[in-house]
This record gives structure tokens, C-alpha cells and sequence, in this order.
């Protein structure tokens, strides 16, 4: 079974994965869209505890894609509610501790694509990145470390691209 759906995410995204057998479902947010998703988001998880029956909704993976802050402000009001219920199994995100291990870009010929208009900070989350960071730190929950899944996400969009 797989199963995406696209929650409501403003201007931004928010998606929302679950696969695997009944009994057996694992789930996996994308992105959190914009600071008002983040309500929808948590009345998403109440429905899947209460189909589980459960206390605590196991979510395999958080992925932020990126601090565009129409991507992670629903992440950060999603974390920031330590009585979220969520039991989570990793979070994907490069904050600066790990974007400033990238080589430095060439600002002479621009982006890959030629491209020298870059987007208005204002709409870009860096200050939401850094927010990010210091409430995953705070909080000690799991950021980049489980390669299991990372295997398993690699070998999910391997399957579903290629098909069976």
C-alpha cells in the first residue's frame, strides 16, 4: 500500500507519505508548508492515532527539503508543541552546521542554470533554518542519523519510479 497525500500547505508544500501493510504502515512528512499548516497538520495526526489506537504515531521521517519558510514553518510549529504525540524516527535537514561543509558556489556565472536573480531574503527561512537547528538540538531528537532509513526511502522511490 502507498498512500500520498497532499495536505494543505498554503503557497508551500505538504506532504504527508504512508506505505507498507495494514499493521504494519509506516509514515513520513514532507515539508510542513507555511506556520497556519502546522494546525492541520496536528488534526492530520490526531486521525492517525485514533486509526491506529494508539498514544504516540510512529513518524519514520521528517524530510524538510529546504528553509524556504513556505516549507518549514509548519515543521517548527509542528516541533515546537512537545505534546505533539509523535514518536519520530529521524528528521532530514541541512541546517548551516552541514550547508557550510558544501564548496562555496561560483556567484560569477550564477545558479546551474545561468540564473543571476536570486530569491528576496524575505522568503527565504534563514533565520527559521537556524531556529530549526537550535529546537532539534534543544529537544535531542534524531537529525540525519538513521541510514536504515535512508536506505529504505532510496529503495521506496527506486520502486515507485520503476515500478515492480
Amino acid at each position: 500500500m502507498l498512500r500520498l497525500e497532499l495536505l494543505p500547505g498554503g503557497p508551500g508544500d505538504c506532504i504527508w507519505l504512508e506505505y507498507g501493510e495494514p499493521g504494519n504502515k509506516h509514515n513520513i512528512l514532507i515539508d510542513g508548508g507555511i506556520k497556519k499548516t502546522s494546525a492541520r497538520l496536528k488534526s492530520h495526526i490526531k486521525e492517525k492515532l485514533q486509526e491506529c489506537g494508539g498514544t504516540c504515531l510512529h513518524l519514520e521521517l521528517i524530510i524538510v527539503t529546504h528553509i524556504d519558510k513556505d516549507h518549514i514553518d509548519g515543521i517548527l510549529e509542528l516541533l515546537k508543541d512537545t505534546k505533539n504525540n509523535l514518536c519520530i524516527g529521524d528528521i532530514w535537514f541541512n541546517g548551516n552546521k552541514q550547508l557550510k561543509k558544501l564548496p562555496k558556489p561560483s556567484t560569477k556565472h550564477g545558479d546551474i542554470l545561468g540564473n543571476n536573480n536570486f530569491p528576496s531574503p524575505d522568503i527565504l527561512g534563514l533565520v527559521e533554518g537556524d531556529q530549526l537547528s537550535k529546537l532539534l538540538s534543544c529537544r535531542n531528537l534524531p537529525w540525519n542519523k538513521n541510514s536504515k532509513v535512508r536506505l529504505q526511502w532510496f529503495l521506496l522511490v527506486v520502486y515507485c519510479h520503476c515500478g515492480s
